[in-house]
């Protein structure tokens, strides 16, 4: 059964099993620093239970015969339907013994000089604003590997009214040194600064201007399971997404292009379309995002059984250890700053050499185009026309070397071929047709001349 239910009076929401119910952390503490609260007596708040305490990553026994590989019984009904207890169970452990293989990092977070000297800083910004995603993606966070896998071996989600359920009633509980606690989405809201007011709790898994909207800045036909973020020719459209799958999305897999990807990014991206493109609302105008991030942390605890588990959203965690007042003084730290940098843009084979921007046309034609050229990438500016990113022929290079393999290790560097990037000019090189109704004056392809853009001057 899920845990009692309480008459909310306030929006405060901090329960934790058998312990009095901690306050905040002080305003002028930051979450990312080490926590070490005791009462006045030298005593800490709450003490560890069953099976704490104990050294940090050390396997925890399971005096239980399983049938299967702890994969599969954790895919069993009475695994995934049973009550949220306030001790911890056999069921955790095969959970946290998985996630003591997984090699934890720190999250990738946006590099504003990174996005300046690529010319979509203001787009990238703008269209993160509009989703809503706060300081989520922009704060670094020290990492505590321990207390992240504990976390997300544990997490659940449950509403006070299962039947009907709102983000103004729906709670996140996770445990953590064997004990309970919970917090409320929308003190998650708070944490990571989203917007509290919206009331629906997950991203629909359907929705009609799926293929029409990724037909205007994707190649080829959209499909979840093999579209690609390299698909996405624009490098702002690009960028998002990626940044929505190293956090709130909470993906080990961030090259790929999901449905809840380009669902976000349409809500982020709408103001650059013509008011009678949609064919419906914006399907996350009452979507809570904190709502969103604890129902993706709890289907990413099975993550842990990936054939090669690297994982890096441990350290969006950490607010939530120190909102609890989580003693991690003594806690093993990883506070290594990983940014989405041009370096990184380079070992995903993004950019080369001269930042020279890698994409794909329709016939899957690898291309260069060189950054920053605000002209052809500014959606503040130009809008839906630079959306599309379709570019003088004059202005672009062909891949050299053999094609890039889509889904690239980011850990893996470049290769010398792929760095070479002596290639020939396409004049000749042939794009689709503008829609109807496309401004006639905007210079879409053309000639050599274009090489001083008709739009600005640059």
């Amino acid at each position: 059964m899920p845990p009692r239910k309480k008459t909310r009076h306030s929006k405060k929401n901090t329960t934790v099993a058998t312990t009095s119910a901690p306050s905040p952390p002080p305003a002028h503490r930051s979450p990312c620093e080490p926590v070490n609260l005791t009462t006045q007596a030298g005593v800490p708040t709450s003490s560890p239970r069953h099976p704490w305490p104990r050294l940090e990553n050390k396997r925890i026994r399971v005096d239980r015969d399983w049938a299967n590989s702890p994969k599969e019984e954790t895919e069993k009904p009475e695994c995934i339907n049973r009550p949220i207890s306030e001790t911890w169970d056999d069921y955790d452990t095969l959970f946290y013994n998985a996630w003591l293989n997984v090699e934890m990092l720190p999250t990738w977070l946006i590099d504003y000089p990174t996005l300046s000297s690529l010319g979509i800083n203001a787009d990238v910004t703008r269209i993160l604003t509009a989703i809503g995603l706060g300081k989520m993606p922009t704060t670094k966070y020290v990492l505590y590997p321990d207390l992240a896998r504990q976390l997300l071996s544990t997490c659940q989600v449950y509403y006070e009214n299962e039947h009907n359920k709102t983000a103004q009633e729906g709670y996140l509980t996770f445990m953590c040194r064997g004990m309970r606690y919970r917090i409320d989405f929308l003190d998650l809201c708070e944490l990571y600064g989203f917007n509290s007011a919206p009331t629906y709790t997950e991203l629909p898994t359907e929705w009609v201007d799926l293929q029409i909207f990724w037909s205007h800045f994707g190649t080829g036909q959209y499909n979840s399971r093999h579209s690609l973020l390299k698909d996405i020719r624009h490098p702002a459209l690009r960028y998002v997404p990626r940044v929505l799958g190293n956090t709130i999305l909470c993906k080990l897999d961030a090259t790929h292009m999901r449905k809840s990807d380009l669902i976000l990014l349409s809500s982020g991206t709408r103001h650059f379309f013509p008011s009678n493109f949609w064919t419906v609302d914006d399907p996350c105008a009452d979507l809570n995002l904190g709502a969103v991030f604890a129902h993706h942390l709890t289907t990413y605890k099975s993550k842990a059984f990936a054939k090669q588990p690297v994982e890096s959203v441990g350290s969006l965690l950490t607010p939530i250890f120190a909102y609890f007042h989580i003693d991690i003084g003594t806690a093993k730290m990883i506070s290594a700053d990983a940014r989405m940098d041009i370096a990184h843009l380079q070992r995903i084979h993004w950019i080369k050499k001269d930042m020279q921007w890698v994409f794909n046309d329709s016939d899957g034609t690898t291309m260069l185009f060189k950054l920053p050229q605000t002209c052809y990438t500014s959606l503040e500016a130009h809008g839906y026309h630079n959306l599309r990113f379709w570019l003088p022929p004059a202005l672009l290079t062909i891949f050299p070397g053999r094609p890039i393999r889509h889904g690239a290790s980011s850990r893996a560097p470049p290769s010398a071929t792929e760095d070479d990037l002596a290639g020939a000019h396409l004049p000749g090189l042939e794009f689709p047709e503008p829609p109807a109704g496309y401004e006639a004056h905007t210079p879409l392809f053309g000639s050599t001349r274009l090489l001083l853009c008709d739009r600005c001057g640059d």
